[in-house]
């Protein structure tokens, strides 16, 4: 299990590069001479989100794989490492919007705040960016009720929206991400389908275990 655990993490670093190759093959050209004003920033802010994508979908497998006992540890060699990678995670979502409104900011010459302002009802483009800070802050509330466990008895639920915002950033992603296209990430999104749906199923389908294995509370 220690080899296959540093397969996964290995290929889980090296995708996000293999899916920007893919569709951009001279990515150093736009750190070397970036076509446009803020350009190097729009790639640098492509990074952090799809490595927080993967760590996200990883955290959501893990947490499968928490039910069964054999396979309790096939991600993380302990339940310590659950929250540390959600911390990664967050703080890469984080860098993802910063860096992205330093982009436009730079592009437009002015800061780009209205980019923090949700809103559904002005374009495609912009309902998409909502969606985005939709599955950020359904995100947070699932990591503070993981925080909060030892006081919420219904935290499990409220950590369970952790997996709708990995559902909504999976869909902002493809929809407006241009590398999302390519075969790399077309294969993260049917890993990623495949285990909502079978996490959808043990959950909401199939009948309660009457002693459920989760990742134990530190």
């Amino acid at each position: 299990m220690y080899w296959e655990r540093i397969a996964i993490w290995a290929t889980a670093l090296v995708w996000p590069i293999l899916a920007l190759l893919e569709t951009t093959p001279n990515l150093l050209f736009h750190f070397q001479n970036p076509a446009l004003p803020g350009q190097s920033l729009y790639v640098l802010s492509k990074f952090c989100g799809l490595y927080a994508l993967i760590l996200i979908l990883l955290q959501a497998i893990a947490g499968m794989l928490a039910r069964h006992n054999k396979y309790r540890y096939f991600l993380f060699p302990s339940a310590a490492w659950h929250p540390r990678v959600g911390i990664v995670a967050v703080a890469l979502i984080m860098l993802h919007i910063a860096l992205f409104v330093m982009a436009v900011s730079t592009r437009n010459q002015h800061f780009a705040w209205k980019l923090f302002v949700p809103s559904f009802v002005d374009g495609y483009y912009k309902f998409m960016l909502s969606i985005g800070l939709l599955a950020l802050l359904l995100l947070l509330c699932g990591v503070l009720a993981a925080g909060f466990r030892k006081r919420l008895k219904v935290w499990r639920w409220g950590h369970r929206l952790a997996t709708l915002a990995l559902v909504l950033g999976l869909i902002h992603s493809f929809a407006i991400g241009s590398e999302t296209r390519g075969y790399a990430m077309m294969f993260i999104y049917v890993i990623a389908a495949a285990s909502i749906t079978i996490w959808a199923w043990s959950i909401f389908v199939r009948a309660p275990s009457s002693n459920p294995q989760h990742l134990p509370d530190e």
